[in-house]
């Protein structure tokens, strides 16, 4: 993997830099609108990797044609928060429902694990959903805990809309319920994408473990339920999506190449070493001139970014700047001198940003110390010789 790969892809430099590589960014407007979203939960952009791997889930879902049959949709993987996570690719942003999932339940690359209690909810009313032209799909990375039944991936009645996951021994099969109270349980247990997908009255595609089969089973109404995910459930689940029927193999082949991307981009070390992304500092902050009271303090203050953080020291030169002497204890982007006196006027400071890949040094400032004049009186007496006396 390049570096550029692991650089935040709105970073200066995640388009290519002399020494570090480069790599096409993402483009899809709407794919720029859900980065930027993330970003903003986030509190920073995710890799490059990360982000033209989504680019892509973007680009070949409308080049297929499924795109559009997405009405609520959550990559719940590659963001960096759980926050980030529960940013919807499509639709509402799902709500965190009775516990709440936190963020040690967040994985960046396997997704939310579900705890029994915690779901999500969709937004999506089975209401909203075709009765005859709706589709459902999740993305497994971890079974159902074989000890208990809390097995459903995503459901809007459990009794006729569901896609559930029992890992119980003797059971182990994905099952489903599409606008129909027949449970099929015809599929084995398998991770990765399980969907559904309904286009006619009396029957429905189910996928899993790659093959897409046809259910018979005729449909009723719809339930007035919300769609929602791993309720209860306590498997693990990277991707979601409801809708209008689509094609279940197109689908899965933008979700899967979506989930292996972010792997790669997460977990994956440069270059197959583990080494990071290192830039060397650069100032971003300069501090200025100051002017202080004998008898008060000033402070300066510089900024740099670089990767990993700099670390930074703070020197003074006595003598305009000829030479530099090492402040015992200042490392910190503020300092402030002790108390002055008029001896400081015309110190400089500046300070020094180091990283592993090198340091780079900030402007110097020049401190101005004002000395308080105290009032004096000169009195000649009328004497000879004259005799002078001071009063202040």
């Amino acid at each position: 993997m390049s570096l550029a790969a692991k650089l935040p892809y709105d970073h200066p430099y995640a388009g290519g830099y002399p020494g570090i590589g480069s790599q096409p960014l993402p483009t899809d407007s709407d794919c720029l609108t859900y980065l930027a979203a993330v970003k903003a939960a986030d509190g920073a952009g995710v890799e490059v990797g990360v982000a033209t791997a989504v680019d892509a889930f973007f680009r070949d879902t409308k080049a297929s044609g499924v795109f559009d049959a997405l009405k609520a949709c959550c990559i719940l993987a590659g963001a960096r928060t759980l926050a980030g996570a529960l940013v919807p690719v499509v639709g509402d942003a799902p709500t965190n429902v009775a516990n709440g999932f936190v963020s040690g339940d967040y994985s960046r690359t396997d997704g939310i694990t579900g705890d029994g209690t915690s779901y999500l909810d969709s937004g999506l009313n089975q209401d909203d959903l075709g009765q005859n032209n709706n589709h459902a799909c999740v993305y497994k990375t971890v079974n159902a805990d074989p000890a208990d039944t809390n097995f459903f991936l995503l459901k809007g009645n459990a009794a006729n809309f569901v896609i559930g996951n029992d890992n119980r021994p003797g059971f182990e099969y994905n099952y489903f319920r599409n606008m129909n109270g027949t449970a099929d349980t015809a599929s084995a247990i398998a991770l990765g994408f399980v969907a559904m997908s309904r286009s006619s009255a009396t029957s429905y595609n189910k996928r899993s473990g790659g093959t897409t089969n046809s259910v018979n089973a005729t449909s009723a109404a719809p339930s007035g339920d919300d769609i929602t995910i791993l309720n209860p459930g306590d498997a693990t689940v990277a991707f979601y999506s409801v809708g209008e029927s689509l094609s279940l193999a197109d689908l899965e082949t933008a979700v899967t190449s979506l989930m292996t991307a972010i792997g790669n981009a997460v977990n994956v070390p440069l270059d197959g070493g583990g080494s990071s992304v290192n830039v060397a500092p650069t100032v971003t902050l300069q501090p200025t001139n100051a002017t202080a009271s004998e008898g008060s303090t000033a402070t300066f203050t510089s900024a740099a970014s670089g990767s990993p953080t700099p670390t930074v020291q703070w020197q003074l030169s006595t003598d305009g700047g000829s030479s530099w002497a090492d402040i015992g204890g200042a490392t910190s982007g503020s300092y402030t001198t002790p108390t002055l006196t008029a001896g400081d006027d015309g110190n400089q400071y500046r300070a020094v940003w180091s990283n592993s890949e090198g340091t780079a040094t900030s402007n110097a400032a020049t401190l101005s110390v004002t000395v308080a004049v105290v009032g004096s009186s000169l009195w000649i007496l009328d004497a000879y010789p004259p005799v002078f006396h001071w009063s202040t």
